[in-house]
């Protein structure tokens, strides 16, 4: 440590100096360089994907997720989600890559657009929901 004197520094005794630097490795980087502008040709891929996303939404449905409960049973609790989203999400696909022929896509494509965000959380815990009302004894 350094402490400031009139006329200079000084450095306490029993103290030794140590001065160090950086190596190249971990220098300040430079910022990062502007979001780059899409083509039109990746502008236009990029529209038709989101409309796929919407299109693939329509396909998760409360009536799909009926049908594998019926198949594996009634989930006990939101935590028998990860049993029953694996199947909804390829039973809607394969839907709807039937429906839609000559369907050619990337793998980070395909990702985007089967992944339906929170909608089929919602719709597994409103088939759960139900199912368990319809099978809780009347008092």
């Amino acid at each position: 440590m350094l402490l400031p004197l009139a006329g200079g520094w000084r450095v306490p005794q029993g103290t030794s100096l140590i001065f160090k630097t950086k190596a190249e490795d971990f220098k300040e980087r430079p910022a990062r360089s502007p979001v780059r502008e899409l083509t039109p040709e990746a502008r236009a891929r990029e529209h038709y994907v989101d409309a796929l996303k919407r299109g693939f939404r329509a396909y998760c449905t409360a009536s799909r997720m009926y049908s594998l409960a019926s198949r594996f049973g009634a989930p006990a609790s939101s935590r028998d989600i990860g049993r029953y989203s694996g199947p909804f999400i390829a039973d809607a696909w394969a839907d709807f890559v039937q429906d839609n022929p000559g369907l050619e896509l990337a793998k980070s494509e395909e990702r985007a657009v089967k992944n339906t965000g929170s909608l089929g959380f919602e719709i597994f815990c409103r088939v759960a929901t139900s199912l368990q009302q319809d099978t809780e004894p009347a008092r």
